[in-house]
């Protein structure tokens, strides 16, 4: 004989009384209690892990962007001589600059993609392996993706501005 049986029912408060409410309903002889503190905790563990992303993401991109800043600089001062040579050849300074910004913005966007590739890839892993779910990729983040490596990328390409003090060869 069953003495006890407990649902885990995911909603908020008043979806959860509801549905307590029909349960009651449906079955007049049981008594029907629904357990608020269980869920509370886990709602307040889900906004904990949830700050804890966000916070995570956000040090990932200010990292990246540091990543990219200093790589940006050594880029500069190498191609000083090819830059002198373009200037000496009567090149502008803004058509040098956009040639650096192009590649700096095909980075980032190609920096995006893989990102969200791997990124899919690593959560379908660890929803697997640590919460034994199944985790579908949501494709409403992949332009959000590329849009911030596009941009981290061409906010990183702020040493070019130093190619503009180089003397033509």
């Amino acid at each position: 004989r069953v003495s006890l049986a407990q649902l885990s029912v995911a909603g908020s408060p008043s979806e959860i009384e509801g549905f307590a409410r029909q349960l009651s309903a449906a079955l007049p002889s049981l008594e029907v209690r629904p357990v608020r503190q269980l869920a509370q905790a886990e709602g307040q563990l889900l906004t904990r892990i949830r700050g804890l992303i966000f916070a995570t993401v956000a040090l990932i991109l200010v990292l990246t962007t540091l990543c990219v800043l200093a790589t940006m600089a050594a880029l500069a001062m190498e191609r000083r001589r090819d830059v002198g040579m373009m200037k000496a050849l009567g090149g502008p300074m803004r058509l040098v600059l956009r040639l650096f910004l192009a590649e700096a913005a095909t980075l980032g966007v190609l920096g995006g993609l893989l990102g969200y590739a791997a990124g899919v890839g690593l959560a379908q892993w660890m929803g697997q392996r640590v919460f034994g779910v199944a985790i579908s990729p949501r494709l409403e983040v992949l332009p959000l993706t590329v849009l911030l490596m596009f941009g981290v990328a061409l906010a990183g390409a702020f040493p070019l501005r130093l190619l503009s003090a180089i003397r033509p060869a």
